[in-house]
Protein backbone atom coordinates (compact mmCIF):
# COMPACT_ATOMS: atom_id res chain seq x y z
CA UNK A 1 0.00 0.00 0.00
CA UNK A 2 2.81 2.13 -0.20
CA UNK A 3 4.32 3.65 -3.45
CA UNK A 4 7.58 4.65 -2.44
CA UNK A 5 9.71 5.29 1.34
CA UNK A 6 10.12 8.38 1.08
CA UNK A 7 9.58 11.00 4.33
CA UNK A 8 7.06 13.90 3.01
CA UNK A 9 9.57 16.33 1.42
CA UNK A 10 9.22 19.14 3.72
CA UNK A 11 9.73 16.78 6.61
CA UNK A 12 13.32 16.04 4.47
CA UNK A 13 14.11 19.28 4.44
CA UNK A 14 12.94 20.55 8.38
CA UNK A 15 15.09 17.92 9.51
CA UNK A 16 18.41 19.08 6.89
CA UNK A 17 18.01 22.87 8.19
CA UNK A 18 17.47 21.80 11.51
CA UNK A 19 21.01 20.11 11.23
CA UNK A 20 22.81 22.83 9.88
CA UNK A 21 22.38 24.90 12.72
CA UNK A 22 21.63 22.73 15.88
CA UNK A 23 24.64 19.80 16.35
CA UNK A 24 22.61 17.89 19.14
CA UNK A 25 19.87 17.15 17.45
CA UNK A 26 17.63 13.60 17.44
CA UNK A 27 15.71 12.37 14.94
CA UNK A 28 12.84 10.32 16.22
CA UNK A 29 10.79 8.55 13.69
CA UNK A 30 7.27 7.11 14.13
CA UNK A 31 6.47 4.90 11.02
CA UNK A 32 5.58 1.54 10.23
CA UNK A 33 8.69 0.55 8.41
CA UNK A 34 11.32 1.35 6.71
CA UNK A 35 11.80 5.01 5.11
CA UNK A 36 14.29 6.85 3.74
CA UNK A 37 16.92 8.79 4.91
CA UNK A 38 18.46 11.31 2.68
CA UNK A 39 19.99 13.57 5.62
CA UNK A 40 21.07 10.27 7.44
CA UNK A 41 24.68 11.73 7.71
CA UNK A 42 23.69 15.55 8.38
CA UNK A 43 22.65 13.99 12.21
CA UNK A 44 24.16 12.54 14.89
CA UNK A 45 21.24 10.31 16.79
CA UNK A 46 17.96 8.59 15.47
CA UNK A 47 15.41 7.00 17.12
CA UNK A 48 13.14 4.71 16.13
CA UNK A 49 9.84 4.29 17.76
CA UNK A 50 7.72 2.35 15.50
CA UNK A 51 4.20 3.18 15.95
CA UNK A 52 4.35 3.65 19.45
CA UNK A 53 0.14 4.20 20.43
CA UNK A 54 -0.73 6.94 22.84
CA UNK A 55 2.55 6.20 25.27
CA UNK A 56 4.93 6.72 22.46
CA UNK A 57 5.69 10.42 23.13
CA UNK A 58 6.46 9.14 27.06
CA UNK A 59 8.34 6.34 26.05
CA UNK A 60 10.40 8.58 23.52
CA UNK A 61 11.31 11.46 26.23
CA UNK A 62 12.93 8.30 28.53
CA UNK A 63 14.97 7.30 25.80
CA UNK A 64 16.19 10.55 24.76
CA UNK A 65 16.64 11.57 28.28
CA UNK A 66 18.07 8.57 29.94
CA UNK A 67 15.59 7.05 32.15
CA UNK A 68 15.61 4.22 29.54
CA UNK A 69 18.49 2.37 27.92
CA UNK A 70 17.54 1.58 24.48
CA UNK A 71 17.53 -2.05 23.69
CA UNK A 72 15.89 -3.00 20.57
CA UNK A 73 17.41 -3.91 17.50
CA UNK A 74 15.58 -3.83 13.90
CA UNK A 75 13.35 -6.41 12.53
CA UNK A 76 13.94 -5.49 9.02
CA UNK A 77 16.74 -4.15 6.83
CA UNK A 78 16.39 -0.74 5.91
CA UNK A 79 17.43 0.21 2.18
CA UNK A 80 19.03 3.41 1.37
CA UNK A 81 16.35 3.37 -1.61
CA UNK A 82 13.46 1.55 -3.20
CA UNK A 83 15.18 0.38 -5.62
CA UNK A 84 17.35 -1.67 -3.60
CA UNK A 85 14.89 -3.38 -1.98
CA UNK A 86 14.40 -7.34 -3.22
CA UNK A 87 10.29 -6.86 -4.64
CA UNK A 88 10.91 -4.04 -6.78
CA UNK A 89 11.24 -5.50 -10.24
CA UNK A 90 8.39 -7.20 -9.02
CA UNK A 91 6.01 -5.68 -6.96
CA UNK A 92 2.83 -5.27 -7.74
CA UNK A 93 3.01 -7.44 -10.63
CA UNK A 94 0.67 -7.06 -13.16
CA UNK A 95 -2.65 -8.84 -15.26
CA UNK A 96 -3.60 -9.76 -11.58
CA UNK A 97 -0.72 -11.95 -11.25
CA UNK A 98 1.85 -10.98 -8.62
CA UNK A 99 5.28 -12.87 -8.84
CA UNK A 100 7.73 -13.70 -5.51
CA UNK A 101 10.96 -13.40 -8.12
CA UNK A 102 12.89 -12.61 -4.72
CA UNK A 103 11.77 -16.36 -3.41
CA UNK A 104 13.61 -16.82 -0.20
CA UNK A 105 16.07 -13.72 -0.95
CA UNK A 106 14.95 -11.35 1.41
CA UNK A 107 15.99 -8.95 4.27
CA UNK A 108 19.27 -9.57 4.94
CA UNK A 109 19.92 -12.36 2.72
CA UNK A 110 18.73 -10.42 -0.49
CA UNK A 111 21.62 -7.60 0.58
CA UNK A 112 24.37 -9.71 1.10
CA UNK A 113 23.85 -11.79 -1.88
CA UNK A 114 23.57 -8.53 -4.41
CA UNK A 115 26.48 -6.87 -2.26
CA UNK A 116 24.51 -3.81 -1.20
CA UNK A 117 24.93 -1.23 1.28
CA UNK A 118 21.57 -0.93 3.14
CA UNK A 119 21.15 1.83 5.07
CA UNK A 120 20.64 0.36 8.55
CA UNK A 121 21.48 -3.44 9.12
CA UNK A 122 18.64 -6.50 10.44
CA UNK A 123 19.29 -6.73 14.04
CA UNK A 124 20.81 -3.13 14.49
CA UNK A 125 20.92 -0.76 17.17
CA UNK A 126 22.50 1.22 19.79
CA UNK A 127 22.95 1.61 23.86
CA UNK A 128 24.29 4.30 25.73
CA UNK A 129 26.41 1.46 26.83
CA UNK A 130 28.94 -0.78 25.02
CA UNK A 131 28.54 -4.31 24.94
CA UNK A 132 32.22 -6.83 24.41
CA UNK A 133 31.13 -10.45 22.70
CA UNK A 134 33.76 -12.96 24.07
CA UNK A 135 34.97 -16.84 24.58
CA UNK A 136 32.71 -18.55 21.79
CA UNK A 137 32.27 -22.21 21.71
CA UNK A 138 30.91 -25.38 20.81
CA UNK A 139 29.94 -28.35 22.35
CA UNK A 140 31.33 -30.33 19.25
CA UNK A 141 33.28 -29.34 16.21
CA UNK A 142 31.68 -32.85 14.66
CA UNK A 143 28.23 -33.88 14.76
CA UNK A 144 25.51 -35.51 13.01
CA UNK A 145 21.98 -34.65 12.58
CA UNK A 146 20.40 -36.58 15.06
CA UNK A 147 21.70 -35.00 18.00
CA UNK A 148 22.21 -31.31 19.14
CA UNK A 149 24.97 -28.45 19.19
CA UNK A 150 25.04 -26.55 22.06
CA UNK A 151 27.25 -22.62 21.29
CA UNK A 152 28.00 -20.50 24.25
CA UNK A 153 29.38 -16.78 24.38
CA UNK A 154 30.16 -14.58 27.21
CA UNK A 155 28.81 -10.76 26.54
CA UNK A 156 30.29 -8.29 28.55
CA UNK A 157 28.65 -4.59 29.52
CA UNK A 158 32.20 -2.39 29.00
CA UNK A 159 30.30 0.80 29.58
CA UNK A 160 29.11 2.50 32.48
CA UNK A 161 25.34 2.35 32.29
CA UNK A 162 22.56 -0.74 32.62
CA UNK A 163 22.18 -2.16 29.01
CA UNK A 164 20.40 -4.96 27.36
CA UNK A 165 22.02 -6.95 24.49
CA UNK A 166 20.50 -8.68 21.67
CA UNK A 167 22.57 -11.44 20.60
CA UNK A 168 22.19 -13.10 17.11
CA UNK A 169 23.52 -16.35 15.80
CA UNK A 170 23.47 -16.87 12.33
CA UNK A 171 24.82 -20.39 10.26
CA UNK A 172 26.44 -20.42 6.69
CA UNK A 173 26.42 -23.28 4.36
CA UNK A 174 29.05 -22.63 2.32
CA UNK A 175 28.28 -25.37 -0.24
CA UNK A 176 25.23 -26.44 -0.90
CA UNK A 177 23.12 -28.58 -3.32
CA UNK A 178 20.49 -26.26 -3.80
CA UNK A 179 21.27 -22.62 -3.61
CA UNK A 180 21.03 -20.87 0.09
CA UNK A 181 21.55 -17.51 1.59
CA UNK A 182 24.97 -16.80 2.90
CA UNK A 183 23.64 -17.11 6.28
CA UNK A 184 20.36 -17.79 8.11
CA UNK A 185 19.06 -16.33 11.40
CA UNK A 186 18.88 -19.22 13.59
CA UNK A 187 18.43 -17.49 17.22
CA UNK A 188 18.92 -14.81 19.47
CA UNK A 189 18.89 -13.93 22.93
CA UNK A 190 17.97 -10.48 25.24
CA UNK A 191 20.07 -10.10 27.86
CA UNK A 192 20.43 -7.78 30.62
CA UNK A 193 23.82 -6.51 32.33
CA UNK A 194 25.14 -3.96 34.65
CA UNK A 195 28.00 -1.98 34.38
CA UNK A 196 31.11 -4.95 34.43
CA UNK A 197 28.97 -7.47 34.30
CA UNK A 198 29.57 -10.20 32.16
CA UNK A 199 27.12 -13.27 31.31
CA UNK A 200 26.98 -16.28 29.25
CA UNK A 201 24.55 -16.89 26.47
CA UNK A 202 23.76 -20.44 25.12
CA UNK A 203 21.95 -21.39 21.77
CA UNK A 204 21.07 -25.21 21.27
CA UNK A 205 21.06 -26.15 17.54
CA UNK A 206 19.12 -29.28 15.86
CA UNK A 207 18.84 -30.46 12.74
CA UNK A 208 16.94 -27.98 11.22
CA UNK A 209 19.20 -25.06 11.93
CA UNK A 210 21.55 -26.63 9.22
CA UNK A 211 18.34 -27.76 7.06
CA UNK A 212 17.24 -26.58 4.08
CA UNK A 213 13.91 -27.79 2.11
CA UNK A 214 14.02 -29.48 -0.60
CA UNK A 215 10.84 -29.42 -2.89
CA UNK A 216 11.72 -32.49 -5.03
CA UNK A 217 12.48 -34.65 -1.67
CA UNK A 218 8.93 -33.04 -0.25
CA UNK A 219 11.16 -32.67 3.16
CA UNK A 220 13.60 -30.81 5.14
CA UNK A 221 17.74 -31.59 4.20
CA UNK A 222 20.75 -31.68 6.31
CA UNK A 223 23.33 -31.98 3.88
CA UNK A 224 26.90 -33.80 5.18
CA UNK A 225 29.48 -31.07 5.00
CA UNK A 226 31.05 -27.80 7.14
CA UNK A 227 28.67 -24.98 8.63
CA UNK A 228 29.93 -21.72 9.91
CA UNK A 229 28.70 -20.77 13.32
CA UNK A 230 28.70 -17.26 13.66
CA UNK A 231 27.34 -14.56 16.52
CA UNK A 232 26.84 -11.33 16.31
CA UNK A 233 25.00 -7.53 17.35
CA UNK A 234 23.61 -7.45 13.81
CA UNK A 235 23.31 -8.91 10.53
CA UNK A 236 26.43 -7.20 9.53
CA UNK A 237 28.14 -7.02 12.50
CA UNK A 238 29.77 -10.52 13.34
CA UNK A 239 32.29 -10.50 16.00
CA UNK A 240 32.97 -14.78 17.01
CA UNK A 241 32.75 -17.32 14.41
CA UNK A 242 33.77 -20.97 14.55
CA UNK A 243 33.26 -24.04 11.94
CA UNK A 244 31.70 -27.38 12.50
CA UNK A 245 31.40 -30.12 10.00
CA UNK A 246 28.01 -31.96 10.22
CA UNK A 247 27.11 -35.75 8.99
CA UNK A 248 23.91 -36.71 7.64
CA UNK A 249 22.29 -40.11 8.59
CA UNK A 250 19.29 -39.18 5.91
CA UNK A 251 18.31 -41.66 3.40
CA UNK A 252 16.68 -39.83 0.49
CA UNK A 253 16.03 -41.18 -3.12
CA UNK A 254 17.30 -39.34 -5.85
CA UNK A 255 14.72 -36.97 -7.71
CA UNK A 256 16.05 -37.10 -11.39
CA UNK A 257 13.86 -36.16 -14.62
CA UNK A 258 14.60 -36.03 -18.14
CA UNK A 259 15.56 -32.28 -17.27
CA UNK A 260 18.16 -33.39 -15.02
CA UNK A 261 21.96 -32.46 -16.19
CA UNK A 262 24.41 -34.90 -17.16
CA UNK A 263 26.63 -33.52 -14.76
CA UNK A 264 24.59 -34.37 -11.76
CA UNK A 265 24.98 -38.30 -12.18
CA UNK A 266 28.44 -38.11 -14.18
CA UNK A 267 30.18 -36.44 -10.78
CA UNK A 268 27.91 -39.03 -8.37
CA UNK A 269 29.81 -42.17 -7.64
CA UNK A 270 26.11 -44.72 -7.79
CA UNK A 271 25.21 -42.91 -11.04
CA UNK A 272 28.23 -42.84 -12.70
CA UNK A 273 28.45 -46.34 -13.67
CA UNK A 274 25.13 -46.72 -14.82
CA UNK A 275 26.00 -43.90 -17.64
CA UNK A 276 29.05 -45.88 -18.34
CA UNK A 277 27.15 -48.96 -18.94
CA UNK A 278 24.30 -47.05 -20.74
CA UNK A 279 26.66 -44.98 -23.66
CA UNK A 280 30.09 -46.43 -23.58
CA UNK A 281 31.26 -45.51 -27.06
CA UNK A 282 30.12 -41.90 -26.44
CA UNK A 283 31.87 -41.66 -22.95
CA UNK A 284 34.96 -43.65 -23.84
CA UNK A 285 35.24 -40.98 -26.95
CA UNK A 286 36.57 -37.94 -24.29
CA UNK A 287 38.76 -40.58 -22.61
CA UNK A 288 42.37 -40.48 -23.36
CA UNK A 289 44.01 -43.39 -25.26
CA UNK A 290 44.29 -46.29 -22.79
CA UNK A 291 42.35 -44.64 -20.14
CA UNK A 292 39.00 -46.35 -18.73
CA UNK A 293 35.74 -44.93 -19.67
CA UNK A 294 35.76 -43.84 -15.86
CA UNK A 295 38.29 -40.80 -16.64
CA UNK A 296 36.57 -39.73 -19.44
CA UNK A 297 37.16 -35.97 -19.74
CA UNK A 298 33.47 -34.32 -20.72
CA UNK A 299 33.43 -31.16 -21.57
CA UNK A 300 31.30 -28.63 -19.11
CA UNK A 301 29.03 -27.31 -22.09
CA UNK A 302 28.06 -31.70 -22.66
CA UNK A 303 28.28 -32.03 -18.59
CA UNK A 304 25.25 -29.43 -18.42
CA UNK A 305 22.89 -30.10 -20.67
CA UNK A 306 19.68 -31.98 -19.87
CA UNK A 307 19.45 -35.81 -20.10
CA UNK A 308 17.05 -35.74 -23.01
CA UNK A 309 19.25 -34.25 -25.29
CA UNK A 310 21.78 -37.25 -25.18
CA UNK A 311 19.99 -39.57 -27.81
CA UNK A 312 21.36 -36.53 -30.22
CA UNK A 313 24.37 -36.09 -28.50
CA UNK A 314 25.24 -39.63 -28.76
CA UNK A 315 24.62 -39.95 -32.35
CA UNK A 316 21.72 -42.50 -31.49
CA UNK A 317 23.77 -45.03 -29.29
CA UNK A 318 21.31 -44.44 -26.74
CA UNK A 319 17.17 -43.86 -26.99
CA UNK A 320 14.70 -41.81 -25.55
CA UNK A 321 13.57 -44.71 -23.98
CA UNK A 322 16.69 -45.85 -22.57
CA UNK A 323 16.95 -42.54 -20.80
CA UNK A 324 13.87 -43.17 -19.37
CA UNK A 325 14.56 -46.92 -18.14
CA UNK A 326 17.85 -44.77 -16.18
CA UNK A 327 16.29 -42.37 -14.58
CA UNK A 328 13.62 -45.06 -13.51
CA UNK A 329 16.40 -47.30 -12.12
CA UNK A 330 17.82 -44.31 -10.48
CA UNK A 331 15.24 -42.99 -8.47
CA UNK A 332 15.16 -46.56 -6.89
CA UNK A 333 18.27 -45.55 -5.17
CA UNK A 334 19.17 -43.91 -2.14
CA UNK A 335 22.08 -41.60 -1.12
CA UNK A 336 23.42 -39.59 1.69
CA UNK A 337 23.29 -36.30 1.44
Amino acid sequence: DRLHIDLPPSHDRLVSELAAVQKNLVVVLTNGSAVAMPWVEEVPAIVETWLGGQAGAAAAADVIFGSVNPSGKLAETFPARLQDTPAYLNFPGEQGEAIYGERFYVGYRYFEAMDIAPLFAFGHGLSYTTFDYQSMSVSSHQIDDSGELVVTATIANTGDVPGKEIVQLYVSDPVSSLQRPMKELKGFSKVSLAPGERREVRFTLTDRAFSYYDPRQSRWVAESGDFEIAIGASSADIRLTETIRLQSTQQLHYAFDEFTFFRVLWEDDQTRPLLIEMMPGWIGSHARKGEPPAAAEIPGFLLDQPLLKFPYFTGGEVTRQQIDALIEACNTMTYTP
